[in-house]
């Protein structure tokens, strides 16, 4: 695993952090390959490695559901994977549970977050323009982005320096499907 990655002050004040939260981290290899084949396959793998990471968030928060968190989250995951990882690089995910919220990081290997027009998109919620996504990728689009990152996040910062998105989430809005 990488150093640890933190979220912003003013992010791990809005959730409440403290000693107390929880740290989940999770490590994920990246495509070798763009085919449909491929990248079915490393996606099923990731969405393992995520699902088993949500089911200890949703037994640390005492719910039945994580779905508002986990959409948002796994759509970094896979364009993390998919879109920054074209070579097999490791990229992260980092969630600190504390009491008021998530706060949930994917580091993306990538130089798309170390850009300071896109965390000013990101941060803005300015939603993705055609000429931004991937277009070898055989399965893409920017829906992901625009649709789930941006509608399900209550707080979006991207750490430039590191590469590292964050998305929070408060309580008690991270159980809503």
């Amino acid at each position: 695993m990488t150093e640890l990655l933190r979220p912003s002050k003013k992010l791990l004040d809005a959730i409440g952090y403290d000693e107390s939260c929880g740290l989940l981290q999770c490590e994920f290899l990246g495509i070798t390959e763009k085919s449909n084949g491929h990248v079915s396959m490393k996606a099923e793998e990731w969405r393992r490695t995520a699902e088993a990471s949500f089911e200890k968030l949703k037994e640390h928060y005492g719910l039945e559901s994580a779905k508002k968190v986990f959409s948002p989250v796994w759509e970094a995951i896979q364009n993390a994977g998919i879109h920054g990882c074209s070579n097999g690089e490791m990229f992260y995910l980092y969630q600190y549970l504390c009491p008021k919220g998530v706060a949930s990081g994917v580091h993306d290997p990538s130089p798309f977050f170390r850009s300071r027009e896109i965390k000013e998109q990101f941060e803005s919620r300015i939603p993705l323009r055609e000429e931004q996504f991937d277009r070898e990728y055989p399965l893409g689009a920017r829906f992901g982005v625009n649709g789930f990152i941006y509608k399900f996040t209550d707080l979006i910062e991207v750490d430039d320096e590191r590469g590292v998105l964050w998305l929070g989430h408060y309580l008690p809005g991270i159980g809503e499907e």
